[in-house]
């Protein structure tokens, strides 16, 4: 199958700080360059669009060569052949002159909060009389939070704004500190300010953004699985073996690694009071 037209569903997918959004852009990258077929003309590509309180990563097909000249599509500074930067109204023009199509959206993690980032997929979706296929991966608490401890205050993270920004010298002190994230997912989703506690209605409200957009949400145990489902019903083509190319799984390297059952009462205590919110997420749409 080769794609050559505006599907009418588009994949949307929600990245989540270390819950294989790496390891999906790659995936979709693949997908979208074989399906496209044109490694010659490149017509296949990654915008970044940034603006105030958004990020979004949106795969596109250009229909002509006229963008390959646009000075308002810039090289991006990562320097891949297949990841460019333009503003919005760039954008925007595009989809209006019908000189693109698009073929995914990823919403980017953002310190603050997404719901600009969510209101502007509901407007490029529109644009594109289409409809969004949402999806996510989540990750049990704990696994997650051991992940982003030893990401943050490593290495593979000096590129990252946040990298450097757990102070606690072990992750045994980040697990009783106040560093500790409570619920990341309910905080950027609901745009609830930093200094409040999460409670039931901000749990309800976030549940129910999810709900509304129809959610797809998977362990990330069954990434493949809820990537091949996504996919499947938006371009009607499976995810063949070499698109799943494993290099650019984020796996952070861990010394040490422990479970939540080393804990000490104390600190287990406190780890499951500050996560309360976030473990039920897990529970509603992860749990078995």
């Amino acid at each position: 199958m080769t794609l050559t037209k505006q599907s009418p569903r588009i994949p949307v997918f929600l990245h989540i700080p270390k819950n294989a959004g790496t390891y999906v852009i790659h995936v979709l990258t693949n997908y979208f360059n074989r399906l496209c077929g044109d490694c010659k003309n490149m017509h296949m590509q990654r915008l970044t669009v940034i603006g105030d309180n958004y990020n979004l990563t949106i795969f596109v097909r250009f229909r002509t060569d006229y963008w390959k000249t646009d000075k308002n599509i810039a090289e991006h500074h990562i320097r891949a052949p297949r990841a460019r930067m333009t503003k919005l109204p760039t954008l925007k023009t595009y989809i209006e002159n019908d000189q693109l199509d698009i073929l995914s959206i990823v919403i980017e993690p953002e310190s603050g909060e997404l719901r600009p980032s969510f209101s502007l997929v509901d407007q490029i979706l529109n644009m594109c009389k289409s409809s969004g296929a949402y999806f996510a991966i989540a990750r049990e608490a704990f696994s997650r939070q051991q992940s982003l401890y030893h990401y943050l205050t490593g290495q593979e993270s000096k590129h990252e704004p946040t990298h450097g920004s757990i102070k606690q010298q072990s992750f045994i002190e980040y697990l009783n500190s106040e560093s500790l994230e409570d619920s990341w997912s309910i905080r950027t989703v609901t745009g609830m300010q930093n200094l409040w506690q999460i409670t039931e209605f901000w749990f309800n409200m976030a549940c129910n953004l999810f709900d509304s957009l129809e959610f797809k949400i998977k362990n990330i145990k069954e990434t493949d699985i809820l990537i091949d489902e996504v996919l499947q019903e938006c371009f009607d083509s499976p995810v063949v073996a070499s698109d799943r190319d494993n290099n650019m799984r984020n796996s952070t390297n861990i010394k040490n690694k422990i479970t939540i059952d080393d804990l000490d009462d104390v600190t287990r205590s406190k780890f499951e009071a500050r996560t309360h919110w976030d473990r039920k997420l897990w529970e509603r749409y992860c749990e078995d």
